[in-house]
């Protein structure tokens, strides 16, 4: 019990809206208190229980706490980079040529070299004896950006394939350096922005129309009026048709494909996976020179390559050895063989002989025969001049082979010549 001084003092504000009377309404509040304490007395067996209750409770409560603590998945990184975002999400939802195709024409060779190096760095421990880490160069056929794209399409799926994928989140804070469609979806975005072009284009129309009627000269434009109306009406034909193409390819946007180069997109994805191989012995058996060919691809690639396909171009002939035909099972093969090609100079005498290169089509080889033979007669102090559009090669005179038919009449050489 405090005296009056400290009661003011702990409680100024109660005494301000009491007047002073607090003292007396504590005494009086004392009597009360005192009558409840006696009939607390009585209800103290019947409190203990709830008090036990209470105690469960809450260690019940902290049980589930610490299970739903743990039931928390683990931590993941996240990495910021735009074209691994874009890649991450669609290459499980959109066929291989079509993703590249996009990624290709939409970012530049820095941005894909700086996301192949961002993945080199995240996962530098798992790539450690993979071919991913190979630095790659440009060459006549094509850019090191398309090998860099197609060597961060790999690694992801080798991740993956290792599950160490999981424990990564690729994000994007420029949302602009993101492709606006799906890499199934450029044909349906391409229709729908002509459809936009030829709408704002009949708006114009349209106006024009308007601003030429006026009430003074309504007869002279009568003519003029009608080709308006008549263009414009061709127009929303036209649209309307353009609109019901638009319906029909979402509909089937899974299976929609540019109907313009399909033909050489086919073309250019069945040479992917595919090289020449020169050297290899004529024989009608044809498990001899089988098992040459295997022999040849596993010194070059250091290990065993599964073939699809092999088969020999030209006619039988006992005293030439036909090129070979290898379709490979991988694009990853392909390049590790054609990189190490070159060691085949330095193995056995039967070896030596052979040499691989890349499936390309005629053209491209012709054109690159013709500038071995231009370089061949050069060296021999020949005359050799190749014409304007470099098409044809003219040795000491006579045409020697041209980039439409080949080697001309009897001037080809008895060695193959790759086409």
């Amino acid at each position: 019990m405090l005296c009056e001084d400290c009661d003011r003092y702990r409680f100024p504000v109660a005494y301000a809206t009491a007047g002073g009377n607090l003292r007396s309404a504590k005494s009086k509040s004392g009597k009360q208190s005192s009558a409840q304490k006696a009939t607390a007395k009585e209800d103290v067996s019947v409190s203990k229980p709830a008090a036990r209750t209470e105690s469960v409770s809450s260690d019940r409560s902290q049980g589930e706490d610490q299970a739903r603590l743990s039931a928390q998945p683990e931590t993941r990184r996240i990495v910021v980079n735009e074209l691994l975002s874009y890649m991450g999400f669609y290459r499980d939802r959109s066929s291989q040529p079509m993703l590249l195709k996009v990624m290709i024409g939409f970012y530049s060779s820095g941005e894909i070299s700086a996301a192949k190096k961002c993945l080199i760095n995240e996962f530098h421990e798992s790539l450690a004896d993979t071919a991913f880490l190979t630095e790659r160069r440009g060459s006549s056929t094509r850019p090191a950006s398309e090998a860099e794209l197609e060597d961060v399409l790999g690694t992801l799926a080798y991740l993956d394939s290792k599950n160490v994928l999981s424990s990564v989140m690729f994000g994007a804070t420029d949302l602009s350096r993101l492709p606006g469609y799906a890499p199934e979806e450029t044909n349906i975005c391409a229709v729908a922005d002509r459809q936009r072009q030829m709408s704002a284009t009949m708006n114009q129309l349209e106006e024009a129309v308007h601003s030429l009627m006026k009430p003074a000269t309504v007869s002279a434009l009568e003519p003029v009026d009608q080709h308006f109306r008549e263009s414009v009406s061709s127009i929303q034909l036209k649209l309307d048709e353009l609109a019901k193409v638009v319906k029909g390819l979402r509909c089937n946007s899974t299976t929609a494909t540019t109907t313009t180069g399909a033909k050489a997109a086919g073309v250019e994805q069945s040479r992917e996976k595919n090289i020449v191989v020169f050297g290899i012995p004529e024989s009608r058996d044809s498990s001899e020179w089988r098992a040459k060919l295997t022999e040849a691809l596993c010194y070059t690639a250091g290990r065993d390559v599964p073939v699809s396909d092999a088969f020999r171009i030209g006619k039988f002939s006992h005293d030439k050895a036909r090129p070979l035909i290898v379709k490979l099972q991988s694009v990853w093969d392909r390049r590790i063989i054609l990189s190490n090609s070159r060691t085949l100079a330095n193995a056995g005498d039967d070896m030596r002989r052979i040499f691989i290169v890349a499936d390309m089509p005629l053209e491209e080889r012709r054109k690159k025969t013709l500038k071995r033979l231009h370089d061949k007669a050069v060296r021999d102090n020949r005359n050799a001049v190749v014409s304007a559009n470099g098409a044809s090669l003219v040795v000491d005179g006579v045409v020697t082979f041209t980039v439409k038919d080949g080697y001309v009449l009897n001037n080809a050489p008895d060695s193959a010549d790759g086409e």
